[in-house]
């Protein structure tokens, strides 16, 4: 009997844990924007936001990782036949370097929130002379 309650044991310790965390998940269409800025030096995207679940997934805001960096919610649900959407917008004329990354920060309802999406920004150089 106690064999038997030893083996209970054991077994219930050594029993894979399930994975809590099995909710919606959120990816950016496209994953990262790699780009030079507009002639006035800004950069626009809108981005989808993919749901990569059954769930609706609800977006709660996105923030910019400077002061640069301009963001607003145009879809605030997404479901797996069709998507969330963010449009962001970045203010190059400060920038001095020849590639710049701007991180935004998307809140939502997904499992892996928050979730970050990043635009590379390289130096135009036809506008920089």
């Amino acid at each position: 009997m106690i064999y038997l309650a030893l083996l209970f044991v054991l077994g219930c310790a050594s029993a894979p844990s399930t994975d809590s965390s099995g909710g919606p998940k959120v990816a950016f269409d496209p994953p990262v924007l790699v780009t030079t800025a507009d002639s006035s030096g800004y950069v626009t995207a809108m981005v989808k936001v993919l749901n990569i679940g059954t769930d609706t997934v609800r977006i709660l805001g996105v923030k910019g990782s400077c002061g640069c960096a301009g963001a607003s919610v145009q879809r605030s649900t997404a479901v797996p036949d069709k998507p969330g959407a963010i449009y962001l917008t970045v203010n190059t004329r400060g920038f001095v370097d020849s590639v710049n990354n701007v991180d935004f920060t998307l809140m939502s309802t997904a499992t892996n929130s928050p979730t970050v999406f990043r635009i590379v920004v390289k130096k135009n150089e036809e506008r920089s002379k």
